[in-house]
């Protein structure tokens, strides 16, 4: 029933934690699809040491990046649910189990989601949980905020649906699944379910940092190709538009006050103009304005109480 595709770079360190979790699902319906995407260490060779498992395929590419190698994956995937997990993630043995129930409860559905954990080298570990949907697996709009609820590695998608986008962006490092899954949310229904079921590991050797100094730019460029898909959707999803300006704005608020009219310009002249045409143009002249600062960062406040009072889902990090 299942394809969980799992892009491999240098992960010899820790694929094997990462796939004992996969062969340790209650529901033993399913293929690995790996990707080794031109790895320079010696992974495929701990995988071959480590498991003989018939159900574990290992596809070999030149490096073409992370995205480039989860399209392969999907492509050379045999089923219709696809699950994609990071070399480096856990699956909890119930994840597959209750992906199955989430499908069986939503089968008009193309994209199923789920709580998680973060777990730190330090060790502490934080639940990430959508707490307006927390009593019961139900339908959703990905726009309330799609930071939380889902990752790379607690999905599933249906191989159908994957075909209604482009993919995964080629070339991009960082943001390139939230490309992805905004994507595919402006053409299938997303269901979440509010179990934990997935533990995404932060500070991984080998791991993209979210402290890149050039995250404002995967940023830009991931609205901006979100946005060109929202277009050539007709503009079907109405929250995308209300959370894209909200997330943009909190960039402008993060510059504003730490006075980096630089990064802000750098907003200005690469977001789409089509998007900007979406905001005020007396908000936009606000904030390009250095002696009206504090006046902006009021009203960038003030549009933030604002996104709270229309009850869209905040994330939680409980300590386990």
């Amino acid at each position: 029933m299942f394809s969980i595709v799992i892009p491999l770079y240098n992960k010899a360190h820790t694929i094997v934690n990462t796939l004992q979790t996969v062969l340790n699902q209650t529901y033993t319906e399913f293929e690995v699809v790996i990707v080794n995407d031109g790895s320079t260490d010696n992974g495929v060779e701990v995988i071959e040491k480590n498991f003989t498992d018939s159900r574990i395929r290992i596809v070999n590419q030149i490096n073409q990046g992370v995205s480039v190698a989860r399209n392969r994956g999907v492509e050379e995937s045999k089923n219709e649910y696809i699950a994609f997990l990071d070399g480096d993630d856990e699956l909890l043995p119930e994840f597959l189990t209750k992906m199955k129930e989430s499908i069986a409860m939503f089968p008009h559905a193309g994209m199923y989601c789920c709580a998680g954990i973060l777990r730190y080298s330090n060790g502490k570990e934080y639940l990430r949980i959508a707490e307006k949907f927390k009593d019961k697996i139900q339908e959703i709009n990905y726009f309330e905020n799609p930071y939380f609820f889902t990752n790379s590695s607690s999905t599933v998608i249906t191989k159908s649906g994957f075909n209604k986008t482009t993919g995964f962006p080629a070339g991009m490092r960082i943001n390139e699944d939230l490309v992805f899954f905004c994507s595919l949310s402006l053409v299938v229904p997303v269901v979440y379910c509010p179990i934990p079921l997935s533990v995404y590991l932060k500070e991984v050797e080998g791991q993209a940092s979210a402290n890149n100094a050039k995250l404002h730019e995967y940023v830009i460029s991931r609205t901006n190709l979100v946005f060109e898909n929202w277009l050539n959707t007709n503009r079907s999803n109405n929250l995308f538009l209300v959370f894209t300006r909200y997330e943009i704005r909190n960039e402008f608020m993060i510059f504003i006050r730490s006075k980096d009219y630089a990064k802000m310009n750098y907003l200005f002249a690469n977001l789409d103009g089509r998007l900007l045409k979406f905001f005020p143009s007396i908000e936009l002249k606000l904030f390009k304005i250095k002696s009206t600062r504090p006046l902006a960062i009021i009203y960038l406040y003030f549009t933030k109480f604002l996104w709270k009072l229309k009850g869209y889902p905040v994330i939680r990090y409980k300590i386990k």
